[in-house]
Order: C-alpha cells, then structure tokens, then sequence
C-alpha cells in the first residue's frame, strides 16, 4: 500500500516495508501533520505500482519500499521532487542480493537515514552508499545515522524516536531547494600515505587509461587492481592502490614503523588511532588474506595494520583508506 498526503505544496508519498502494516506509520505521519499543516491522506495499492503524475511528490521508502520509491523517482523525474529513504538505501554498488539502483542515475535530493543498529539492513552494508557518494563526488545526496535506532525506530511505541525520525524527515522537505546537513560528520581519505618512492597506480596510468576513466569504462577499477598485483617494488620504487576501503602497499625496505608513523600523520593529529599489527605468516595462502581482508577501524580509536613478510627486503602492507565519526 501507498500512504498518501499533501502537505503545503507537496504531495508526499510514504512506501511501507515489506509485510509493515499500515498503522505502524501513523506516529511517523500523525507528527509530520502535526508540524506540516493541512495534509491529507489517501491509501493506493503499492503491488499495482501507479505511476504518479502530480507535481512536486515527495517520496518516503521505508525499507524494501525504498527501492520501489527510487524506481518511482526514475520514472517520473519531473514531478518527483525529493526522496527520503527510511532505513533503505540505494544498493548502488550490489553489497545486498537484491537490485541495485545506481545513485548517479537518481537527479533529485535524497536523504538517507540509517540506524547503526539495524540487523535487517545490516549498516556496514548500507553506508557503503555514501563512500560511493564521495567516491562519485555526487551532490544532493545526504545522510543521517542515528547512533542507537534499529530497522523499524520510528515505527514502535517510542515517541521519543518518533519525533526525532520526523523532525528529520520534516526538516528535509521543508528546506529541500536549499538543504544542508551537519549530522554526521565523517573524514574519508582515499589514499592516505604519501612516500616520496611511492608509486600510486589506483588512477590513471597512462593516456588510454585516461580515456577509459573519463568514459567510465566498466572495467576501469579492475585494470587497476589487476596491474597492481603485477607490479615488484625495489630499491628505487614502491607501490599501492586504493580501493573503496583500504590502501594496499608493496614496499621495498619499508618498516611497520614508517606506516605507523604515516598513518599517524594522516590521522592521528585529529582522532589519536591507536594501531593493532597483525603479521600474517610468509605462506602463499595468506596473499589472498591480505588481498580480500578489510583492516578493521573501531570507533576511530582503534585501528589494524595487515602485514605481510614477503622476504627480506619486500613487505606488503594493508591498511583503512577512511575514517568516519558519528556525532548522535
């Protein structure tokens, strides 16, 4: 079903989760026409999928309703003005088994709220859009996670969540032409060490790769990866790449203490990280332990180093590319 009502100049569209009933949106809805006057509401059947065609819709998807709320955004660009997804998200880069939808492709403004302890919608998962936001320098797209929230605050008997959920949710429509957002606050370094010898092959190598970059070749970031794990550091040069979560580095007489006092420089003027070593054996197995494990970051007080012994003189090293800080 599709809960219908207009507010202001808005017609505002909320999309239940799967197998949510009705009545478990009415503290969400009661306090946004408590604050947002003269609204009315109207029920649809959400299965037959309706386009709209009323001008200036906002749209609100709370779960798997998000992502029928982004189709319906796809669809009617010129009469959607504006998307809120309640513990939804756009999936945009597959890190859940279902459809994705690609944010590049959604124009309008769209605020996301998480909750850090969601178990349905796991928040590693989720929040992975907004790395792809930045990544992406994408505009327009905005978050909030609310620190202690689970899949379904907002819609229990706790009027404090309640209030909170829709001042935010209001907050958003009333100020959608001129939104700005202080909620999380986060620092996301992409490529954080800086050695003068080293070598970064995460962007463009050459003029055709340039080429596929600007063009968004598909298989861009693959050609990347794949000429980083070619490559052999030595006395004159070392290398590292760059992926969406972590900085991988082939170094030539580089010691843990040159990362540490790195990363240090890079973060801990600001966080104070205290970093965990973990040495992997020298064993051809733990290449693809230092190649697919993400170095963990708790809370921005603790962080990992993976190491890996190659020889003598050659060390791998893996560490967090990002930290992010939430403030509630």
């Amino acid at each position: 079903m599709i809960t219908t009502f207009v507010v202001s100049a808005y017609n505002i569209l909320i999309y239940p989760g799967s197998q949510v009933p009705l009545y478990k949106y009415d503290g969400i809805k009661n306090s946004i026409n408590n604050r947002l006057k003269n609204s009315t509401i109207n029920f649809k059947n959400y299965l037959s999928f309706v386009r709209n065609n009323k001008n200036n819709t906002i749209i609100i998807g709370h779960s798997f309703g998000g992502y029928f709320g982004l189709l319906e955004a796809q669809n009617n660009n010129n009469t959607v003005k504006g998307i809120i997804l309640l513990n939804s998200h756009f999936n945009s880069r597959g890190k859940m088994p279902y459809p994705r939808i690609d944010m590049k492709k959604i124009s309008q403004p769209v605020l996301t709220i998480l909750s850090k302890n969601d178990t349905r919608l796991p928040f590693k998962k989720a929040i992975d859009d907004l790395f792809y936001r930045d990544y992406n320098y994408l505009i327009n797209k905005y978050f909030i996670i609310n620190n202690n929230f689970n899949h379904f605050s907002g819609l229990d008997d706790n009027d404090t969540e309640t209030e909170i959920i829709s001042n935010q949710i209001c907050n958003f429509i009333e100020n959608i032409d001129n939104y700005s957002i202080n909620s999380t606050e986060y620092s996301w370094y992409n490529k954080p060490l800086k050695f003068n010898n080293t070598r970064d092959v995460s962007f463009s190598l050459n003029i055709l790769d340039a080429i596929f970059q600007i063009c968004d070749f598909p298989l861009w970031q693959y050609y990347h990866y794949l000429h980083f794990l070619t490559l052999k550091p030595n006395h004159d040069i070392n290398y590292q790449y760059s992926d969406y979560d972590s900085t991988l580095l082939k170094t030539f007489n580089t010691s843990i203490d040159d990362i540490k006092n790195q990363l240090n420089y890079e973060f801990n003027e600001k966080y104070n990280i205290t970093w965990n070593i973990t040495v992997l054996p020298t064993l051809h197995p733990s290449i693809l332990y230092w190649l697919f494990k993400n170095p963990f970051l708790k809370n921005t007080s603790c962080g990992e180093i993976i190491v890996l012994p190659v020889n003598k003189n050659i060390t791998y090293y893996k560490v967090p590319n990002r930290i992010m800080l939430l403030n509630n």
